[in-house]
């Protein structure tokens, strides 16, 4: 017998509905597989969920955009996205 762990979400563009799903072998597993999908699209939203159907092009520019891109920091000098040098 296989389990389903399922995540629904909406697109934020268009506003259609989405999935990811992901199987496994007990219940338990697909219950911790549910856990890191939704820990997945609270730290990186959409983009994170469909990552793995990315180009690499594609994720390269979006790396260069969110993770490599010049330092941002707040009001007290903690960096907060982004690189120094």
């Amino acid at each position: 017998m296989e389990y389903l762990a399922r995540l629904r979400y909406y697109d934020a563009e268009s506003g259609a509905r989405k999935e990811k799903s992901r199987s496994a072998p007990t219940i338990s597993e697909a219950k911790r597989l549910l856990r890191d999908m939704e820990d997945e699209f609270e730290s990186g939203g959409q983009t994170a969920m469909e990552s793995d159907q990315m180009t690499f092009a594609e994720l390269a520019k979006h790396c260069k955009e969110t993770r490599y891109c010049e330092a941002q920091f707040d009001s007290e000098g903690r960096k907060i996205i982004g690189v120094r040098a």
